[in-house]
């Protein structure tokens, strides 16, 4: 792994076709982190998450009093099923889904950045 030094830089765009949760320019503070000097691949995390029990994201459970803190104040907490592992990552189906089509296991969730 290598240390990624943090620091400040200027996040965001003005430019015409930005996107508006990219304006307006700000500063952002990054901490100090280490980071790969690879990729892992699929196989190689699922080895990690059997050997140490590590738990995904999408299993953890959701702390509503950390996540406000990153929302913008007057946020309305969301249904107590909208704040449910996974339901910040993936979006639940209510009918039965075919295997051969594997393009339809996945939905767009609202408010997802996948980038």
């Amino acid at each position: 792994m290598v240390l990624i030094p943090g620091g400040e830089y200027l996040m965001g765009s003005e430019h015409i076709e930005s996107y508006v949760n990219e304006r307006p320019i700000h500063k952002v503070k990054i901490d100090s982190f280490y980071i790969d000097v690879s990729e892992v691949t699929n196989f190689e995390f699922s080895a990690f998450v059997q050997e140490t029990g590590y738990i995904t994201t999408a299993e953890r459970v959701i702390n509503w009093d950390k996540i406000k803190v990153q929302l913008p104040p007057d946020t309305e907490r969301p249904s107590d099923s909208l704040l449910t592992p996974g339901s910040l990552v993936f979006q639940s189906i209510e009918y039965d889904n075919p295997l051969e089509n594997d393009l339809s296991w996945w939905r767009w969730k609202p408010g997802a950045s996948w980038r």
